[in-house]
This record gives C-alpha cells, sequence and structure tokens, in this order.
C-alpha cells in the first residue's frame, strides 16, 4: 500500500504501476494531509486548473516545479521492496482467439487491455499462410483489433502478434489458429446506414446495424447466416446490445429465403422490456404477428451477458427458447410447423435491426454476439496437449466448445483454477494455447457445463 499526500493526479498511479506489480499494488491519496493538487510533469505541460488556478484556494503562491513528480516517485520507489518490481513479459497481452467472416478482415482478440500505437501497427502482427495487413484499428473495448488485408485469407490460418504492448509496456510473442468461419454476413433489404460485421473467434461476430425492423410484409436489418439441411439445433448468447429504439433486435432467426418477404421464425430479445419474444411471418410477402402461445417470456432476473437464445428444427418442426447459461432453456411460444413446408435448406442466424430507418435521430444498434454454434455431443470430448519450445497447445472437439480448460499443481486435493482464455478454432478442434508452466508439475481437464458437469 502506497499512502501519498495531497490531491495526486492519475499520472502517479500510473507511472508506479507501470514499474511495480499493478494487481499487488495498492495506491491512495489525501493520506493524512491535503496541502494541493499534485500535478505531474504531464499536467504541468497542460496548465489548467490542477496546475495554475486550484493553487488560489490553497494559499499557495505559484505552481509546483516540474521536478516534484520525480521528487516524489523516487521517495516512494526507494522504500518499495524490489519483489514488486514488474519482472519482463508479465503482463504482457497474449492472443486468446482470431476469425474472419470474408476473408479481407480478421478480428483479433487479446486478454488484456492494448497500447493503441503498438495495436495499430501492422507490422505487429503476422499471417501465415502469409497476407499483407494493409490497415489496423484498436477497437472500443481496447482488447480487440480489426486487421484489414490485402489479399483474401483461405479457410483457416495462423495469427501471430510479436510487439503487440499492454498497458505497462510489455511484450511477448503470442499465436492462435483462426478460421475463416462459414457464415455470411449481408444487409436484407436497403437500410439508410450499411450493417457491418466482425468476427473475433469461432461463433463470436460483433455486428453495427440500421434497418427499418423485422416486421410488416418486409423486412430491413442486417443478417449473418448460413444455409441449414435437415434438422439442427443452434444456440447464441447475445453479450450485449445497444439499441435506442424500445423495439430495436437482436434475434435468432430461420429463414425460408433471403428475400425482404420471406417466411421466418424468429425469437428476439428486448433489452428495454427485459424479455424474450417469439414472432413470424406465415406466408410470404404477408404480414407480421406474434408466435402463438406464451410467445413473451421475461428474463429470470438475469441480464447481459446471460441473454441466450435457442432455436431447433425437428423434421418440419420448429421450437425455440430463451435462457440464462446456455444450458437450461425456457420454451418460448408453441412450436411451429409451417403450411406449406419450409425447404430442407433454409438460411439460419443472428438478425440486428436498430429501427433507425423508422425513428429521426435513432443510431445504428450494436451487437455482440457469442457462441454461436450446435448443441449437443454424441461422446464426451477428449483433451489432447502438444508441445512447442515454450508453449502447450490444448485442443478438443469444436461441439464441446462450451467445456472449459482447468488447471491444478496437485492430484488429489488440488484446487482447480479455470483459464480464462478462450478457444480459438481450427480443423473442428478448439484450441488454446499457454506458456509452458515454470512449476515442476500441472495437471490439467476439461469441465463440462451445467449444474453437475
Amino acid at each position: 500500500m502506497v499512502f501519498l499526500p495531497g490531491e495526486v493526479v492519475v499520472d502517479y498511479s500510473l507511472r508506479l504501476k507501470a514499474s511495480y506489480d499493478p494487481e499487488r499494488l495498492w495506491i491512495n491519496g489525501y493520506a493524512n494531509d491535503v496541502p494541493c493538487y499534485i500535478p505531474s510533469v504531464r499536467i504541468l505541460n497542460e496548465g489548467g486548473y490542477e496546475a495554475d488556478t486550484s493553487m488560489w484556494y490553497y494559499d499557495r503562491p505559484t505552481r509546483l516545479d516540474p521536478a516534484s513528480e520525480d521528487l516524489i516517485v523516487n521517495a516512494v520507489v526507494a522504500q518499495l521492496p524490489a519483489a514488486f518490481l514488474i519482472p519482463p513479459n508479465t503482463n504482457a497481452p497474449v492472443l486468446v482467439s482470431a476469425a474472419s467472416l470474408d476473408g479481407y478482415s480478421v478480428g483479433a482478440r487479446f486478454d488484456r487491455t492494448l497500447e493503441q500505437s503498438s495495436a495499430e501497427a501492422p507490422a505487429s502482427y503476422q499471417l501465415t499462410p502469409a497476407s499483407i495487413i494493409g490497415h489496423a484499428m484498436l477497437r472500443a473495448d481496447g482488447k480487440s483489433v480489426s486487421l484489414t488485408l490485402q489479399n483474401a485469407m483461405p479457410g483457416s490460418f495462423t495469427l501471430a502478434a510479436n510487439g503487440v504492448m499492454g498497458l505497462w509496456s510489455n511484450a511477448v510473442y503470442s499465436e492462435v489458429q483462426g478460421m475463416r468461419l462459414p457464415l455470411t454476413a449481408e444487409d436484407i433489404g436497403i437500410p439508410m446506414e450499411v450493417g457491418s460485421a466482425l468476427a473475433v473467434g469461432n461463433g463470436d461476430i460483433d455486428v453495427r446495424a440500421g434497418g427499418k425492423d423485422i416486421w410488416d410484409e418486409a423486412d430491413v436489418f442486417h443478417f449473418i447466416h448460413q444455409q441449414r439441411t435437415g434438422d439442427f439445433d443452434v444456440r447464441v448468447q447475445v453479450a450485449s446490445f445497444d439499441g435506442a429504439a424500445s423495439s430495436a433486435k437482436a434475434a435468432l432467426m430461420v429463414r425460408e429465403n433471403l428475400t425482404v418477404g420471406s417466411r421466418h421464425f424468429t425469437l428476439t430479445v428486448y433489452p428495454g422490456q427485459g424479455n424474450w419474444t417469439a414472432f413470424w411471418r406465415l406466408t410470404q410477402d404477408g404480414t407480421s404477428s406474434v408466435a402463438s402461445g406464451n410467445w413473451r417470456v421475461p428474463w429470470p432476473g438475469i441480464n447481459y451477458p446471460n441473454i441466450w437464445l435457442r432455436l431447433k428444427r425437428t423434421g418440419n418442426q420448429f421450437i425455440v427458447y430463451g435462457g440464462a447459461n446456455g444450458h437450461d432453456w425456457i420454451q418460448v411460444a408453441d412450436s411451429f410447423t409451417p403450411v406449406p413446408n419450409y425447404p430442407q435448406t433454409v438460411e439460419i442466424g443472428m438478425a440486428t435491426t436498430s429501427m433507425s430507418d423508422s425513428y429521426s435521430g435513432v443510431p445504428a444498434a450494436a451487437a455482440e454476439y457469442r457462441n454461436f454454434g450446435d448443441i449437443g455431443l454424441a461422446t464426451p470430448p477428449q483433451l489432447s496437449l502438444a508441445r512447442t519450445g515454450q508453449l502447450l497447445q490444448f485442443s478438443w472437439p469444436a461441439p464441446a466448445s462450451e467445456f472449459q480448460l482447468q488447471q491444478t499443481a496437485v492430484i488429489p486435493g488440488g484446487e482447480w483454477t479455470s483459464i480464462s482464455n478462450r478457444p480459438a478454432f481450427f480443423n473442428g478442434q478448439c484450441l488454446i494455447t499457454l506458456p509452458a508452466p515454470t512449476a515442476i508439475r500441472s495437471f490439467y481437464r476439461l469441465i463440462g457445463p451445467g449444474p453437475s458437469p
């Protein structure tokens, strides 16, 4: 614990946490005395209230000398144990996942917040097979990057990061396996604002969408979809949704075709209303209506990211469900058998509309979809491990993506801790790459979802 008197500005905390382990350092201001604001050199150069005019209220004749920052920090450093210094490569960001929808844009996620200039340097990344990265942009969450390529990537690839720094100016080499997802992102109808989507992992897609609505006789929305033939059982997590209109939609939809008036069966979430709602269009170019039965189910006291949607087809019957964890489900509306039957091959996917075309001043909607994929496993998954140098690569079948990798140092009786890294996906496998442990032994296991894994 570091106690500093005065109204110290945040730069003192940031500077000390850049040299000392921020996970074990607690910095306090206003300790024992409040002589005045304590500006940093940066604040003194900028001028303004903290540097200058605030001194009037503390009866100080002038601003502090720029040497004050070093004097204060050096006094703290003289008392902090060296054991708290950040060792090399500690707190360096590591790639967690990467994916692409169209082959020309790759989304990459890291396990912590990034320093902007290194994150946006195309030279910090390398793709295999080789592809020229024309542009890199740090996204609003601070932990993910959008890469724009000059030539399209094939179905699978390796993304390496070398030189991407965290907030504490450390960098380490890391890589993940990524894939071009078998999904198509496009606008249905012609929205006033063109929609966009970026895949950041297998089944993980961020969307920005305009649109009029999914209702009445014609739909205008952004659709991320794939063709499915025969039976299926698909689920997706709506991790967040920002839509100003009360009926803006983040939905899971099965659609007969890609025309604006197609028949469909859809389950949506309404964040402002706190419910799952099922609705449909029963005839081509016909009007829309809520589904039969209990078509609206309130969320059971939960909020994002605990909002899940599920859509199942068995023969010609369709059922939709809502859930709070991706494993326990509540049926929404009655089961539905269209007349005439839908074709064997249909379009299924994530539908997003802001309704900004309907209401003046309403912005586009932003949705984060996670874990889009099939439900169900025929057999328990098997965990495999390979070591390359100082890296361990764990893999298990992709249909078990909801299973979690855990680690312990002692068997039996050791405490199992979950690995926070989300898996990448390659050739039908979940993949997690970790640095090899420094301990003599480390044990790993997969643990399944649900209350009794």
